[in-house]
């Protein structure tokens, strides 16, 4: 994988001796949100389509909130990794607005979506 955030989460790792987990939404490149595991020195790139939205207020926490529960339900680093990445990829393509006196949308992002914790 060749990726300027691979090197920086892996200088992380070794700094702070954990895993590493640089989500990328911000600066997203192109089409793509791409975020980088680093743990037991291995990159893993974890993939999905950029998704246009004003509603992404909360993602970080929610992204966080959902890999932690999938760890406590026995998941390796990695898979709940990914299973954490489809579901707030999920969760921002089934964002939902509605009209707020006086007259401005309020967007929130779907917190819930179906089956939450499905396998990628």
């Amino acid at each position: 994988m060749e990726s300027e955030e691979v090197p920086s989460a892996q200088a992380l790792s070794d700094k702070l001796g954990c895993a590493v987990l640089l989500t990328g939404g911000h600066a997203a490149m192109g089409s793509k949100a791409t975020d980088v595991l680093w743990h037991d020195g291995t990159a893993t790139k974890l993939e999905a389509p950029w998704i246009e939205t004003s509603s992404a207020h909360g993602t970080g926490c929610t992204f966080s909130a959902a890999l932690a529960a999938n760890l406590a339900l026995g998941r390796d680093l990695a898979h709940a990794a990914r299973i954490a990445k489809t579901f707030i990829t999920r969760a921002l393509r089934e964002a939902y607005g509605w009209e707020s006196p006086p007259g401005e949308t309020v967007r929130a992002v779907n917190q819930l979506p179906a089956d939450p914790f499905c396998d990628p």
